[in-house]
């Protein structure tokens, strides 16, 4: 298991990190997700400007996390049910998962 400053220490190696704060919200959110499944899903939206880092401190501390996490590029109006006989409907596969959309 990781401690938060060991994690912390690997972001600041990669990325520059002025506040800690989002790192834990962030990490909050994925912990929650993970350990209280029959909960209500928490939901959060970091807002910064281009190039600020926002990607990376949402999707590097989710790597090891195989399997409860699922990363979707785009929504469209089939994102979720395709409506299509064939096709496989992404909804169903999202419960318990920390989803995680690049631009929204």
């Amino acid at each position: 298991m990781i401690t938060r400053q060991a994690l912390i220490e690997q972001f600041r190696s990669v990325l520059y990190i002025s506040d800690e704060q989002c790192l834990d919200v962030i990490l909050a959110v994925a912990l929650h997700t993970i350990a209280h499944k029959d909960h209500e899903p928490l939901w959060i939206l970091l807002i910064g400007a281009s190039g600020s880092g926002k990607t990376q401190l949402a999707w590097e501390p989710f790597q090891t996390l195989n399997g409860h996490i699922t990363n979707i590029d785009r929504i469209t109006p089939m994102t979720f049910v395709t409506g299509h006989s064939k096709g496989k409907d992404l909804l169903p596969s999202l419960n318990n998962k920390l989803v995680l959309m690049k631009d929204f």
